[in-house]
């Protein structure tokens, strides 16, 4: 399953790591001509990309990494257990690298931190926001079974436009967020670990369609 789970998170960690390099670049940008200026209208991205990243690279995962890995010997059960783990790391990856990059925003450009306060609820409130990114990543694996070959044009537009209902679950989150003052307490919780529930119930889902997934995908 080591093996199975090294191959599935390899692309994911290149390409966090990329954002944080590309990240870095921009915080010295925005110090040397101002926070205010064309670069710092890119500070805001950082709450979104990698929950972005990490959606993609879990559906590519089950779409192309997972036929490869049993066309390389691995079993399904370590198969499996590799992409119920993997939903956890790409979950907690994504998370970490948004509040990662929130503190850093945070800690050098205090304005832009006051001028767009409501993106900034995953870090307000991180263990509901995890929620979020546990939803993301477990949709995305389950897409990745999907096989594209078959569909009709009606299933891959609704397809899509439940993709879109389901990534809009992060601006929903934001918005409760800066809600939160005057919502109840629990709404926040709650909330979260709905996502997360439902999160779990797409990786479930996934797993079980890679009981019957070929070797080779066309």
């Amino acid at each position: 399953m080591k093996k199975t789970l090294w191959l599935l998170l390899l692309t994911p960690l290149q390409m966090m790591g990329t954002l944080l390099v590309l990240y870095a670049a921009l915080c010295g940008l925005c110090l040397l001509f101002g926070a205010d200026s064309l670069f710092g209208t890119y500070l805001t991205g950082g709450s979104f990309a990698f929950s972005l990243v990490a959606a993609l690279c879990a559906a590519q995962a089950t779409a192309a990494y997972c036929p490869l890995a049993l066309s390389l010997g691995a079993t399904r059960r370590a198969l499996r257990g590799g992409v119920a783990a993997a939903w956890a790391a790409l979950a907690l990856l994504a998370h970490g690298g948004t509040l990662l990059v929130n503190w850093l925003t945070f800690t050098l450009f205090p304005p832009e931190r006051a001028s767009r306060a409501w993106l900034y609820g995953f870090s307000r409130h991180p263990l509901p926001g995890l929620g979020v990114a546990l939803l993301l990543a477990g949709t995305a694996l389950w897409v990745g079974t999907l096989q594209t070959q078959g569909r009709t044009t009606a299933r891959n537009v609704l397809l899509v436009l439940f993709e879109i209902l389901l990534f809009a679950q992060v601006f929903v989150f934001l918005l409760l967020s800066q809600l939160a003052p005057v919502l109840p307490a629990a709404v926040l919780p709650l909330y979260g670990g709905a996502l997360a529930a439902l999160g779990l119930v797409f990786l479930l889902l996934a797993l079980r369609r890679l009981k019957t997934l070929a070797v080779s995908q066309g």
